[in-house]
């Protein structure tokens, strides 16, 4: 009978009152997305949804078909030009919210009602395309059950009980819907959790094209001055990082290697494009330093658009599908679309003692002929001074800890020579500047060079169970090439600025802009406990839920029930089906059972249990008066009590006054007398 009704209401013509709960809906699931829509669409739909609004006030009919057609070609010529890409995540959303705005011109009768809660159920969902945190989870969550809510309160006369409503204003009726769909969604939630345990993980069925168009956090595959001074404003995560003991690295150990920039045009660093996979002999001295003291962790890297991949210093990776470089670069096949996680493993106690030939000798000492002259003459007027690599390596970080400051606003050279701007005018800088500006000196001395870029500490979360690298902590150091040791690294910063290295970027960024109320508020102690116990919730969030891969679910599902068996997965799910029901089998008991408080209700439950004795029931729909007519033909010697309790019982219930205690006696004494 409700599919019936439902059925025909839902050609029935919506009123105006009806639309406010579901424009409601409708933005809130919008809500999330508007950083990733074309900024005409939401005012374009809210101006569509005012217009059919007054429309349906008045009475109007549906618009023409040449009017609907205009709009469409309109709307979508219009999102073709905002749009780079159409056959992108970004193209794909914008045209789902423009169908559901375009929809709003038709939105006549309860049909088009529905359907606009069924796209706006698919906005809400479109929110977790872009972000899978338990906060975007939870907000999808409420964005379906206000969506729902709008769907139970459009269909009140059918789904709630409106004659049985002491209050019947419109507030009243979705209040109750909403107190109905919450109790469905809380029923429902057992049950999904037991299904997401248990359910075979089968993999994706399909790739997201995700817009390549749109910029990515983390580190670049080029250096220039100023980059990574960008990136030192973003504190959103990087990666997490879980170590497999309690063998931990100090914040000064923990440099999480991206890239080797080896090739220098003048003002770029850029990635070597002839290098060349790690060859056995290179891989067989990792192995060695390995087996004597290394640490062993779990990398869960954010996704980047990028392919690299991070560790500390010199890794080895745990994943053979991933390819390791001789530089030490690590990537991967794809680019990161979305989260990945893998293992590594970094030896203690490592340096790289490879022998460099002729060509890849002046390969990285190559500079350009003519920039930077003052810097290419201090560089070698200091090397004629030294006895050795190490000693030139370390005049350098002493005429850099005496003559420069750290800063975090270095601003751009005036000249091409930027490097001596930096050197012998400016001498501010960030980690770039001194990284750059400490392998051109090494290069100028005839010592081979290259940038790395990637990470530089990590803060630990409010348990102390995972490492949190966030984007500020990008950073830039280099490594020389020495006859005797091979390659060593020189991280300059660390000379100007050992805070920096020894604190992290986030603690000494607070010390370095004490006058900047934001920056002072976003490093305060309080906040930075809330973000990271946020983090936490959401590191467990991505390890239990969004990476619940096969094997996790197979050793899961076997320390629940002891084996994996078809019958044992079908048994709990009985169980937690039985348990989900049974407060709302208690309740229906209960309900059903419950004493009645009211003393006219007992009187009348009284006087049920008496005529139920001689065969009498009440039929559906038939009133008092009616039933005791028909008693009093079957039992004409009860006649005259029959009429009596009639009279004493409508009297009672249609009375303004409420019923006092001796009339309900008067009709206990009635009801009695009946044999």
């Amino acid at each position: 009978m409700l599919c019936v009704q439902g059925v025909g209401m839902a050609n029935q013509v919506l009123e105006s009152k009806q639309l406010y709960l579901l424009a409601l809906g409708l933005i809130v699931a919008l809500v999330p997305l508007l950083s990733e829509l074309p900024i005409w669409i939401l005012p374009f739909a809210v101006g569509i949804y005012i217009w059919r609004l007054k429309a349906i006030k008045r009475q109007a009919g549906p618009l023409s078909k040449w009017i609907k057609i205009l709009a469409v070609v309109s709307s979508l010529l219009l999102l073709l030009l905002s749009v780079s890409r159409l056959f992108s995540l970004q193209g794909f959303v914008s045209l789902l919210v423009l169908t559901a705005a375009l929809k709003l011109l038709e939105l006549v009768t309860k049909r088009d009602y529905l359907l606009l809660v069924f796209l706006g159920c698919l906005i809400a969902a479109c929110q977790l395309l872009f972000s899978n945190t338990l906060l975007s989870f939870s907000y999808a969550l409420f964005s379906l059950l206000l969506l729902h809510v709008t769907l139970v309160a459009s269909f009140s006369n059918v789904l709630v009980n409106t004659q049985s409503l002491s209050v019947r204003s419109f507030f009243d009726v979705h209040k109750t819907a909403f107190l109905k769909m919450s109790i469905i969604f809380i029923q429902a939630l057992p049950i999904a959790i037991a299904l997401f345990i248990v359910m075979p993980r089968i993999g994706s069925l399909w790739a997201v094209p995700v817009n390549s168009g749109v910029a990515k956090t983390g580190v670049s595959d080029t250096l220039r001055a100023g980059d990574i001074a960008k990136l030192n404003q973003d504190y959103s995560v990087a990666m997490r990082v879980t170590f497999d003991s309690q063998t931990v690295p100090t914040m000064s150990q923990m440099y999480w290697r991206g890239l080797s920039l080896s090739h220098f045009d003048g003002s770029t660093w850029s990635r070597d494009k002839n290098l060349s996979l790690q060859t056995p002999k290179l891989r067989k001295q990792l192995q060695n330093a390995v087996s004597v003291k290394s640490f062993n962790y779990q990398i869960m890297l954010e996704a980047s658009g990028r392919s690299w991949l991070y560790g500390l210093n010199t890794a080895l990776a745990n994943n053979v599908s991933l390819k390791q470089w001789q530089d030490y670069t690590i990537t991967r096949q794809q680019s990161l679309e979305q989260r990945f996680q893998y293992g590594l493993t970094s030896p203690v106690y490592y340096v790289d003692q490879s022998v460099l030939n002729a060509q890849r000798f002046q390969y990285y000492t190559a500079l350009p002929s003519t920039q930077n002259p003052k810097a290419r003459a201090f560089a070698r007027q200091i090397r004629n001074q030294s006895a050795s690599t190490q000693d030139f390596v370390a005049k350098l970080s002493s005429h850099f800890r005496q003559a420069f400051s750290y800063t975090l606003v270095p601003g751009k050279s005036a000249t091409e020579d930027a490097i001596d701007d930096f050197l012998f005018n400016g001498k501010l800088g960030y980690c770039e500047h001194f990284a750059s500006a400490g392998a051109f000196l090494l290069r100028a001395a005839g010592v081979p060079a290259r940038i790395v870029t990637g990470y530089q500490g990590g803060k630990w979360s409010a348990d102390n169970e995972y490492l949190l690298v966030t984007q500020s902590q990008a950073h830039a150091w280099l490594e020389y090439w020495d006859t005797q040791s091979g390659w060593i690294r020189w991280d300059p910063t660390i000379y100007v600025s050992p805070q920096r290295i020894t604190q992290g970027v986030n603690d000494f960024s607070q010390q370095l802009s004490n006058t900047n109320l934001f920056r002072q508020l976003n490093n305060s102690s309080w906040l930075n406990q809330w973000r990271l116990s946020l983090d936490s919730f959401n590191y467990q969030w991505h390890r239990w839920v969004i990476d619940y891969s096969a094997q996790r679910q197979f050793s899961l599902v076997k320390a629940l029930l002891g084996e994996v068996s078809t019958v044992r997965i079908g048994m709990f799910m009985l169980l937690v089906f039985c348990l989900a029901m049974l407060p709302f089998v208690i309740s229906f008991y209960r309900g059903k059972n419950k004493t009645i408080s009211d003393p006219l209700l007992q009187a009348l439950q009284l006087l049920d249990n008496k005529l139920k004795k001689h065969d009498l029931h009440r039929a559906h729909r038939e009133t008092l008066s009616e039933f005791l007519a028909r008693a009093a033909v079957k039992h004409p010697k009860y006649a005259r009590a029959y009429g009596e309790i009639a009279t004493v019982v409508e009297a009672q219930i249609y009375a303004k006054a409420s019923v006092t205690i001796p009339e309900v006696h008067q009709l206990k004494v009635l009801i009695k007398q009946l044999k």
